[in-house]
């Protein structure tokens, strides 16, 4: 795996908070947020985290270096498509065809990127279900491993039961559940010696 992507929008941020609190520094995955709506609580929610978490939180702007152990939240109507260069993966701006398509746009530019090396995590949220949902197809074609927050856990499930519906492989988890499988994935792919905290890509 190389790397982690989160979903959410309405009761997000206290399940994000729930599960990056348990997440140990020495996890080995970048940690993409990304919000479906343009409201600004993710503004707040990485202002709360970066003070309650092991991980370091960061905004996640154009020519962004993406490095292990760290969050990166995403900007609201902006669409994102990684870039390989030099064993590296950045993340940049780039033109959407509409300002509501960027969640389905940066979705399927990190699933050609990534392809099954990702990790999309569907938390809480109402709000643009069917392009998420449609955006996360994609993803399983591409063999990438979808994960949404058990229902009754979830404070608004709208998005995670239209993704249920939709994309076959993608399994409902506990939030425990889905601290387990990050840890398991995050800590095993960690290089056993490394110099910066980048992601290799091989």
């Amino acid at each position: 795996m190389q790397l982690v992507l989160f979903i959410a929008d309405i009761g997000g941020p206290p399940a994000l908070h729930d599960i990056l609190s348990q997440i140990p520094e020495e996890f080995a995955l970048p940690v993409v947020v990304l919000p479906s709506l343009e409201d600004g609580i993710f503004g707040f929610s990485a202002a709360a985290l970066e003070h309650t978490i092991a991980l370091k939180v960061e905004q996640l702007e154009d020519n962004t270096l993406l490095r292990a152990g760290s969050v990166y939240f995403a900007q609201p109507s902006t669409t994102y498509q990684p870039v390989r260069s030099d064993a590296e993966v950045r993340a940049r701006f780039v033109e959407g065809d509409q300002a509501g398509d960027a969640v389905r746009q940066t979705l399927e530019n990190f699933a050609t990127v990534y392809q099954d090396q990702i990790i999309v995590v569907l938390l809480s949220g109402r709000g643009r279900e069917d392009e998420v949902a449609q955006a996360c197809s994609c993803l399983e074609e591409f063999g990438s491993t979808i994960v949404v927050l058990d229902r009754h856990e979830a404070l608004v499930f709208d998005m995670g039961g239209a993704v249920l519906q939709q994309v076959h492989s993608s399994s409902e988890l506990a939030a425990s559940e889905i601290v387990e499988l990050l840890i398991d994935r995050g800590i095993q792919t960690r290089p056993a010696e490394e110099d910066s905290r980048s992601i290799v890509i091989d």
